[in-house]
């Protein structure tokens, strides 16, 4: 389910119609399944990293939760863990405060400071979650997370950065800039606060004549409803980072960046030579940005760690073919600017004799048994396709005492029919994660139950 995609093809098909090049989009989605306890360690352990269970972690912080809904979750599937949250939007902190309360998530702490807390705040966390704040803040605000972020990090705790890139959205910050002040002047419709922009276009402006993201951009913008559009860039400026800069940021604090939060090759689909010298870079910062640029990468989570505990290969391997997963269908957002470097759907890529369908939706598969036939190397790089492209979700070794109860009330809490489209979620407690309502509504009970989302 592709929450932000209205016009082009579906994960994995490239046909003619798809557009040459995906115009950047702002990530509207209210939780984010790729910044959760479950799915992260399900990165660092697939990166090579020894890291406990989520069930595990005593302790995390979100500083800056654009995805106002994720902390809400990891504390619903988590709840003997305590979550403590920051932002520099108090509506954002009111709305997140207010589900909390009406979930009963008595460990979800609110942390109402003008600045983001630090160690001298919140105790040592085994998780920082950074969301929506480097992309939107000035260089001594970001400065400032990011010292705050590290020193809230014990030893081998995981770090997530979530951010716009320079390479995905630098071309469009003067435009958004002119929209977000034509929306002060007091423009509300999409058509009146881009009607400059696409005016100088029709007459041969050359900045979007000459970079065909920009003139796609405007194009996605037009068609888009007019509150979407002001909503989507009202609310924070635009300052997008870059890998290099955060990684450069967060060394000086001895934490070093382990992998991206999604475990898919999008080079796969580029012509060789590309991938072959992106992937022969002589430095992991250098190859992680060569591949940016290669597929225009929009948008970013890295996983990062303060100590690294690689283990032996053969032991990593072991543990990617034996990761248990479910069929779901996740809200999946645009993160790359090409169509050949979208991850393919689960549907396309299973066997074609389904022997393997009624065991993911009713208790789960692992990685290995999906793909028998397979190489052990193809089996991982079709799971990471899979994954990526929120087909299958890994499946919780167990579940902590009172998450089927917490779980349970955030899914009521949630489902509300005074509460909006895009915050209605089921909380599924075996997959530590929330599924879409619009998805979970056509599931049997049976179903229903096998991913752990009770009565609400």
């Amino acid at each position: 389910m592709r929450t932000d995609d209205r016009r082009d093809v579906e994960p994995g098909k490239d046909d003619a119609s798809a557009p040459r090049s995906i115009p950047p989009r702002v990530d509207l989605r209210r939780f984010r399944y790729e910044l959760t306890p479950t799915w992260l360690q399900m990165s660092a352990t697939w990166a090579g990293e020894s890291v406990g269970a989520a069930s595990t972690f005593d302790r995390i912080a979100w500083l800056g939760c654009r995805s106002v809904l994720t902390p809400a979750v990891a504390a619903a599937v988590h709840p003997q863990t305590s979550v403590h949250v920051w932002d520099p939007s108090p509506a954002r902190l009111a709305g997140l405060a207010s589900v909390a309360r009406d979930a009963a998530l008595s460990n979800l702490v609110i942390q109402e400071r003008p600045g983001p807390p630090d160690e001298s705040i919140v105790s040592p966390c085994d998780l920082v979650v950074v969301d929506g704040v480097l992309d939107s803040s000035d260089p001594a605000r970001r400065d400032q997370v990011l010292d705050a972020a590290c020193s809230l990090l014990r030893p081998g705790a995981l770090m997530a950065v979530a951010y716009r890139t320079v390479v995905g959205w630098g071309e469009v910050v003067p435009l958004v800039r002119l929209l977000r002040h034509r929306v002060r002047l007091g423009q509300r419709k999409s058509s009146e606060v881009l009607a400059p922009l696409e005016g100088l276009r029709a007459h041969g402006a050359a900045y979007p004549a000459v970079r065909p993201a920009v003139g796609a951009w405007l194009d996605d913008l037009l068609d888009a409803p007019s509150d979407e559009v002001v909503g989507s860039y009202l609310a924070d400026d635009l300052r997008p980072a870059s890998h290099a800069q955060v990684s450069e940021a967060l060394a000086a604090h001895a934490v070093d960046f382990v992998s991206l939060a999604q475990q898919y090759d999008p080079l796969e689909g580029a012509p060789p030579v590309v991938a072959q010298r992106v992937r022969a870079a002589a430095s992991v910062v250098l190859r992680e940005t060569l591949a940016d640029l290669a597929i225009r990468r929009t948008a970013r989570v890295d996983v990062y760690r303060l100590g690294r505990c690689p283990v032996e290969e053969s032991v990593r391997n072991a543990a990617v073919l034996g990761t248990s997963v479910m069929e779901t269908r996740l809200a999946v957002a645009e993160t790359v600017g090409v169509p050949w470097a979208r991850p393919v759907a689960l549907r396309e890529c299973l066997p074609t004799d389904g022997s393997s369908s009624s065991d993911l939706q009713r208790g789960g598969s692992c990685v290995r048994e999906l793909w028998p036939g397979e190489s052990a190397l193809n089996q991982e790089r079709l799971a990471g396709q899979a994954l990526a492209a929120g087909s299958i979700h890994p499946v919780r070794d167990e579940l902590p005492d009172g998450a089927a109860e917490s779980t349970v009330r955030l899914t009521a809490t949630l489902l509300r029919s005074t509460r909006p489209e895009q915050d209605r979620f089921a909380v599924s407690a075996r997959l530590g994660t929330a599924l879409p309502a619009t998805y979970t509504h056509s599931l049997s009970l049976e179903h229903r139950h096998a991913l752990g989302i009770g009565a609400s």
